[in-house]
């Protein structure tokens, strides 16, 4: 603001603004541990409004980093990371959404190679915090109204982790998992213990955090050995020994640990797995249901393929999941076919009501207290507008209004809703396109369609983006395309997008959200036995899928890098045009 604070330094004191305060000189490379106990718990608490914290970082120069990565959850799954660069004094700010207590994680690494350095922050809602860094010498302080928990954190030993190997976790039976990371937990635990006899001024946040972070780990490592489990098993050893255990109250806020909303949100879709929850069997008892009333007409085509796509559903519930999945993959055009049903209005509309009450009564069922309920019945619904893309219906909107009862978790919910409802308005009625579209919805030969679409630009690249409105890492990926589209500035790049089973609110509302637009942008949505023709083509296995169709109109061999390398997509492209010009 102006305004200039006089600071000088003598023995054992600092006077700030003439007013004189006693320190002591940091000589090590982290804030020694605390002189004093601190018995205080954590309060998990959310503030009527959403608010922010500050995040500072002085970083002297000839420390070792030009910068930092910032990664953090703005709420639940929306992850985010922005790489800081501190000004010509070494220092930088920035300013971030923190509606409740959770961890900001500081990455480094060194110009020479010595790795990644994490640095764990967390400050409460309102909270400024500073982070000294100096990589180089390997000395970082945190200073704040809540630093005390991250000097911790960096200052004392880490105790053991539990974690079983993904491979080895696929081999083991529930029971062997819960007995080889019972063991793992335990040991932990008792490290935790013995660090904290050790240093008995560690704080009782720093105790439970350790607790809490061994005890999700086992819980997420059990859910994920439940994925491996044929589904009739899932209910049953693996589930109970969460709800017995007491793994779904934490004792630590919700956001402190990310494997909490891991284990929530896997819990949740393991018990849809089970039963008659799974898609198949949800999406005939929609049909049924819809014909019934007379909000829906289906062929008798239609009801055939979702009867096909049941028994496939069926037959692999008793199978391990390695073999269920290449059961599915063997029916794979089936399932796409019936999946492109959910996509009739009246359906999808059905489907995302039913669904979310099936989730609910899961959540309930699960003897939450009332905050932590609520924060699950949040990650519920903002979990749904990231999948499908579409803002809430209204009786969504009304199970949130009278379900979620903490406002500030109401509000954010309602927001990000209204956001994509906003985008959807934004977008153009129809992406114009420069093809003959009469003739183009006349084809059905894969190879035809894909050469009407891309005809126009012989002598360009065309980069193919296969993906679709309900895919998270499609859209992660759309994070990184300004930066793509720089990278490759100049080079007569022509971006192709080929949404897949997704209705047209959210093919367009995501067209505007990610920016898009532009005349080297090419989007169509188009129906369902079409594109599947055209991915056949492009040998499409999942999504995203990245394709690259060279100059001369020939589909490249091969996966090439994704936006979010667009350096190396810069080469890949620039080793085709030399193929290509020795031929």
């Amino acid at each position: 603001d102006g305004d200039t604070i006089g600071v000088s330094l003598a023995g054992g004191s600092v006077a700030i603004g003439g007013r004189s305060h006693r320190c002591s000189e940091l000589t090590g490379r982290t804030v020694p541990y605390y002189s004093e106990a601190d018995h205080a718990p954590f309060t998990d608490k959310i503030p009527p409004r959403l608010d922010s914290v500050t995040v500072r970082l002085i970083m002297p120069k000839g420390g070792g980093t030009d910068g930092a990565e910032l990664s953090y959850n703005k709420f639940f799954n929306d992850s985010e990371s922005i790489y800081i660069t501190p000004d010509s004094t070494g220092r930088a700010e920035v300013t971030l959404p923190a509606p409740c207590i959770k961890e900001l994680t500081v990455r480094l690494s060194g110009r020479r190679g010595r790795g990644w350095t994490f640095i764990p922050l967390y400050p409460e809602p309102g909270d400024t915090v500073t982070a000294y860094i100096d990589h180089r010498r390997g000395r970082y302080f945190i200073m704040g109204s809540n630093a005390r928990l991250s000097n911790e954190l960096l200052c004392a030993p880490e105790p053991g982790k539990v974690y079983v190997s993904y491979d080895e976790n696929q081999r083991l039976t529930p029971r062997g998992y819960i007995a080889k990371g019972g063991k793992m937990l335990s040991a932990s635990l008792a490290q935790a213990d013995s660090i904290a006899r050790k240093h008995p001024t560690l704080s009782a946040k720093w105790a439970a955090l350790q607790r809490a972070k061994a005890r999700n780990a086992f819980a997420y490592g059990l859910t994920q050995n439940a994925y491996n489990r044929p589904r009739t098993e899932i209910l049953g050893l693996p589930t109970d020994t969460l709800m017995r255990g007491g793994y779904f109250n934490p004792t630590v806020p919700f956001m402190a640990d990310d494997d909490m909303l891991c284990i929530f949100a896997d819990y949740v879709v393991l018990t849809r797995l089970t039963g008659q929850s799974s898609t198949p069997h949800l999406l005939r008892k929609a049909a049924r249901e819809l014909e019934r009333e007379g909000r829906l007409s289906l062929t008798d085509a239609e009801r055939a393929l979702i009867e096909e796509a049941v028994a496939i559903d069926s037959v692999t519930a008793s199978m391990p999941a390695d073999s269920a999945q290449r059961y599915y993959e063997e029916h794979m055009d089936v399932l796409k076919a019936a999946g492109a049903l959910y996509y009739k209005p009246a359906i999808n509309k059905w489907f995302r009501t039913e669904d979310a009450k099936g989730q609910m009564r899961i959540i309930s069922g699960m003897g939450l207290d009332r905050l932590t309920e609520d924060m699950a019945l949040a990650w519920l619904f903002v979990t749904d507008l990231e999948n499908t893309g579409e803002s809430f219906t209204p009786e969504q909107a009304d199970m949130i209004t009278r379900n979620v009862s903490t406002p500030a978790l109401r509000d954010y919910i309602m927001a990000c809703s209204k956001k994509l409802a906003d985008y959807a308005k934004a977008a153009p009625a129809k992406a114009a396109q420069p093809v003959d579209t009469a003739r183009l919805a006349t084809l059905t030969d894969g190879k035809e369609i894909l050469d009407c679409i891309t005809a126009p630009y012989r002598g360009r690249i065309v980069y193919v983006d296969v993906w679709g409105t309900w895919c998270v890492p499609c859209k992660e990926e759309m994070k990184h395309v300004p930066e793509m589209k720089k990278a490759l500035e100049g080079m007569g790049v022509v971006y192709l997008y080929l949404c897949s089973r997704s209705s047209d609110e959210s093919w367009r509302a995501n067209i505007a959200r990610f920016g898009l637009g532009g005349d080297d942008c090419r989007h169509y949505n188009l129906p369902q036995a079409q594109q599947a023709a055209v991915e056949a083509v492009l040998g499409v296995g999942g999504y995203p899928t990245y394709r690259v169709i060279d100059r001369q109109g020939r589909i490249v061999p091969g996966n090439p890098p994704r936006p979010s390398d667009p350096y190396g997509l810069k080469e890949y492209i620039k080793n085709i045009d030399a193929r290509a010009g020795a031929e």
